[in-house]
């Protein structure tokens, strides 16, 4: 299902009391390869108000921004972003694009 976040690492409950001790609620956020998790909700939910999603997926990115309209949503490749200023954040958090991005060398990811 489409709709249904997939929490690939852990939810929030996994990764949480660890953001929490090292990122500051005002701190400004990139979250790398957000899919469609919940943990910018979450993120969101705890206090965390300048957090910027992105994915390489246009359907996932239409998707989360129709589940979560508040929050901010954005199609980018982290291999090259031009659409986001160098060192314009505080902090990324990343649960698992490295390892799809390594894994998938046939992917667009890889152009």
């Amino acid at each position: 299902e489409k709709s249904k976040a997939y929490e690939w690492y852990g939810n929030w409950s996994v990764f949480g009391g660890f953001v929490e001790k090292h990122v500051g609620k005002n701190d400004s956020i990139l979250v790398a390869g957000c899919g469609n998790s919940n943990v910018s909700w979450d993120m969101h939910k705890n206090g965390f108000r300048n957090v910027v999603n992105v994915d390489f997926s246009t359907e996932v990115i239409a998707s989360q921004t129709i589940r979560f309209p508040h929050l901010s949503w954005q199609v980018a490749n982290l291999r090259h972003m031009p659409e986001i200023a160098t060192e314009s954040f505080d902090a990324v958090f990343d649960k698992g694009t490295l390892d799809a991005v390594r894994t998938w060398k046939k992917g667009r990811a890889h152009r």
